[in-house]
């Protein structure tokens, strides 16, 4: 059994063949093709929530610690170096707590758009959680 994707309609198929024997006695294969397309749709919105900060819309811890992971082997292979910036918010409760849930979702958000707008396409955003933010800075 194996996947494939269409390039032309761009649909997905779970494809499996099977041998059978023909009523004239030769041996026939068979294949048969299932369109797994919704499935995988499903598949990568799954990856998309479990990798990404619902609020804000950059990548969550988990992504973070991969993209970190990755960031440092390359960092060692090509010996060059990478970048950790860790920004913290200092007395967001403080916002929460007078002013409301909303507005301090509205400045997480502003944050992470401002990391997104001051950083280059290869470096990685990531809302740890709370009022803590990373960036990844491969090759400064």
């Amino acid at each position: 059994m194996w996947e494939f994707k269409n390039t032309t309609n761009n649909n997905w198929y779970e494809c499996r063949d099977q041998a059978v024997k023909w009523i004239d006695g030769r041996l026939v294969r068979i294949e048969f093709a299932t369109d797994i397309t919704a499935r995988k749709l499903m598949e990568d919105e799954i990856r998309h929530l479990a990798l990404t900060d619902p609020l804000t819309g950059v990548a969550n811890r988990n992504q973070f610690h991969q993209k970190f992971n990755d960031a440092i082997k390359i960092a060692n292979r090509q010996e060059s170096i990478t970048g950790l910036l860790m920004l913290d918010l200092d007395g967001f409760k403080s916002i929460n707590d007078n002013y409301g849930h909303p507005t301090g979702d509205a400045l997480l958000n502003w944050v992470a758009v401002s990391l997104q707008e001051i950083s280059r396409e290869t470096d990685n955003i990531a809302r740890l959680g709370g009022d803590e933010f990373a960036v990844i800075v491969v090759n400064p």
